[in-house]
């Protein structure tokens, strides 16, 4: 883990997919690998200080041999990784916020899939 080079731009950012035996991420703020690690959306982290979003780093990863890299068995190694090198100290609970929820009505529903590869209109 290193941090990303000065001109490197956060709309840029991006991870490996899971599962190739590595684990790869450039340009992603602090924030966003806590997300990862956590697998919690950024706005999930309460009392972040500013600083979270603006410093990016860059990773590159290689786990023990045999193993491919599951999202969840990158989780465990990346929290470790953020305690080792920022000597971050999470402590997960429950808030209650507002929100809506999607749920089908009494009648059932009466969405259908679409059948060709472009977005409905």
């Amino acid at each position: 883990m290193k941090p990303a080079p000065p001109d490197a731009d956060p709309n840029n950012g991006y991870w490996s997919l899971p599962g190739i035996g590595r684990f790869t991420a450039h340009h992603l703020s602090l924030a966003h690998l806590i997300g990862l690690a956590y697998d919690i959306d950024v706005s999930q982290i309460d009392h972040a200080p500013s600083w979270l979003d603006v410093n990016l780093y860059d990773v590159e990863a290689k786990p023990e041999a045999g193993v491919k890299l599951s999202r969840e068995e990158l989780r465990p190694r990346l929290q470790a990784l953020l305690q080792q090198r920022f000597r971050l100290v999470a402590h997960l609970g429950t808030n209650l916020v507002q929100g809506y929820a999607l749920t089908v009505g009494k009648g059932g529903q009466h969405l259908t899939p679409t059948t060709g590869g472009a977005f409905p209109v």
